[in-house]
């Protein structure tokens, strides 16, 4: 198994999303009414007692009766850094530029890389060993955010880092972060997460909904709202036991409930563009999952097509209301990468040309302009980086 396939049952397991944003300017997002749409979630809210499962199975079927596009990548692999290294691009920006883990096949860590303007940057300094990197952001100014740990099992630490300044270290496990600079995550005080965002150094908690023990904060938009979760937040138990409610906070850092699904009592935001869109994560048992896509302008809730697997874990929401991420059933530890678009949901290896060296196993990041990067395999079964571009859509 690979350092991302082992990564990936982590990310599973704490809902670990790659979010940052690039490419679309805080005025845009506020010209597109902002103010009077994150003012108004009291309305959304109440979409709660008109959701029955009728309503939304009968929804995505209309999607899928009606979905008109026919889309194809070519897909390549992300050269390594090193001779016998590897390399797993985790971000990609609208520029091009990236950034993931790298190493060698010898090694038994991982360090996080930033690849600017074509030039390959050997690894982000960072204090003793880089077991368990990852990388789950990067904005234009070339700041990536992401966690380490220091050896296999220790808890894991969040960094800032440059290309020309390594890494910074933080108090708190970094999840994302803006072209502003704004930063959030989480950290655990006295046995209790907390949603943290940092602002101009300036680490401020953000405060759960009334009523509830925790938060934790997952994604954050150029126009500086937050989305996440508040309630008893633990994956070891099972869903129904406690009450989990999707969370959006305002740019005051004002919480507010989302909107869930009627059949649904652990329900987290992981993902929100700089549109009006929010991605949630919902568990409905043990070992099963669903993705549902909020439009706060729209006042909807869509659960996305499935693929027929137990646990589907969100990477990444675009501006467009592209998503990639990864499933994987119990039973096995298979991955397979896939994209939601105009309301369908795909299998990645579907979208590349027949014949292809690379197998999608596991989307990161989609970008503004379609491009994913990810984990793929070869048919000689080794694991490596891809880049898939979109070359057509009719």
């Amino acid at each position: 198994m690979s350092r991302l396939s082992g990564s990936v049952w982590v990310i599973g397991a704490v809902l670990l999303v790659a979010t940052a944003l690039a490419g679309t300017e805080q005025s845009q997002v506020q010209g597109a009414g902002a103010s009077s749409l994150y003012g108004d979630v009291d309305h959304v809210h109440r979409l709660d007692n008109q959701l029955t499962p009728e309503r939304i199975e009968s929804t995505r079927q209309l999607q899928r009766a009606t979905f008109l596009y026919d889309i194809q990548y070519d897909i390549v692999e992300t050269p390594s850094f090193q001779e016998g290294g590897f390399v797993e691009p985790l971000v990609i920006t609208d520029d091009g530029d990236m950034a993931g883990i790298m190493g060698t096949s010898q090694e038994s860590e991982a360090r996080p890389y930033i690849k600017r303007n074509g030039e390959a940057i050997l690894g982000i300094p960072v204090s003793g060993s880089s077991f368990g990197s990852r990388v789950y952001g990067l904005n234009r100014k070339g700041t990536a955010i992401g966690q380490y740990s220091e050896s296999p099992g220790s808890p894991m630490i969040g960094y800032i880092g440059t290309q020309q300044n390594g890494a910074k270290l933080l108090d708190f496990r970094a999840k994302c972060l803006n072209e502003s600079g704004q930063i959030v995550g989480s950290k655990t005080t006295d046995n209790k997460l907390e949603a943290i965002l940092l602002n101009r150094d300036k680490e401020v908690t953000l405060s759960p909904l009334p009523g509830m023990p925790q938060a934790i904060a997952s994604s954050i938009n150029n126009a500086g709202y937050i989305v996440g979760a508040s309630g008893d937040i633990d994956m070891n138990k099972s869903p129904g036991v406690s009450k989990v409610q999707p969370t959006l906070w305002n740019d005051k850092g004002e919480p507010s409930a989302l909107p869930v699904p009627p059949f649904c009592d652990d329900v987290r935001a992981v993902a929100i563009n700089n549109g009006s869109l929010i991605a949630l994560y919902a568990r409905l048992g043990e070992n099963h999952t669903k993705i549902f896509v909020v439009d706060l302008q729209e006042k909807s809730l869509v659960e996305i097509p499935e693929l027929n697997t137990d646990i589907i874990v969100v990477s990444r929401l675009n501006d467009n209301g592209e998503i990639v991420g990864y499933t994987t059933q119990m039973e096995s530890d298979v991955l397979h990468a896939w994209l939601y678009k105009n309301g369908q949901t795909y299998d990645l290896a579907d979208l590349i040309p027949r014949g292809s060296e690379l197998v999608p196993k596991a989307a990161m990041w989609i970008n503004n302009k379609g491009q994913i990067v990810g984990l793929a395999t070869t048919k000689t079964g080794k694991d490596v980086g891809f880049l898939m571009t979109p070359h057509r859509t009719n």
